[in-house]
């Protein structure tokens, strides 16, 4: 056996022995927040809004235009858990950061995820469009939306309720006692 050949028998030996850093995922680091922001496209047509659900259910919906509810909502009660269930179905820590790769979309809406843990910087993945994006990625994305619209939503300014899809009962707020779960909480 030639030198350099026992050199990389060498080097492949103690490459083998070094840990592998794995991506942070959602049991390991705790999941506090996932946000979700759809941007308007160049020609104004797309849904322009910004949902984030909380761990501790105070979610909120920032509505800017082209979207059913303008302004700012809180929501009490979502389905947090099967939000981080469906992060780590989708593998999300292991997600590029920018969909399609490598192209350049034209007018396409803009979306971006963002998951926030406790001991981690948040991991973003955006995407344009869904023309060559995987599809687990856009149903991921589509999975959190779902699970934001069917939050219980009240009014920031007025503490009215503006949907009933997942009351299972009623919610009587007193609008003296009301905190909006606004954007600063994360």
């Amino acid at each position: 056996m030639s030198l350099a050949s026992r050199i990389l028998a060498i080097l492949a030996i103690l490459i083998s022995t070094l840990p592998l850093s794995e991506p942070v995922m959602a049991s390991n680091n705790p999941i506090s927040a996932i946000r979700l922001t759809r941007h308007q496209c160049s020609l104004g047509a797309c849904p322009d809004y910004i949902l984030t659900l909380r761990s501790d259910g105070c979610d909120s919906l920032l509505g800017i235009a082209n979207f059913a509810l303008i302004g700012s909502y809180s929501g009490l009660q979502s389905q947090f858990a099967n939000a981080v269930e469906a992060i780590d179905d989708h593998h999300f820590f292991q997600l590029k950061s920018d969909y399609p790769v490598g192209s350049i979309v034209l007018d396409a809406p803009e979306s971006s995820l963002e998951v926030f843990t406790a001991h981690a910087a948040p991991k973003k993945v955006t995407m344009a469009g869904t023309k060559g994006v995987p599809e687990s990625v856009v149903e991921l994305f589509q999975i959190i939306d779902g699970i934001g619209f069917t939050d219980y939503w009240f009014n920031d300014a007025t503490k009215a309720p503006v949907s009933t899809a997942n009351a299972g009962g009623s919610l009587t707020i007193k609008p003296a006692g009301f905190q909006p779960c606004g954007e600063e909480h994360l």
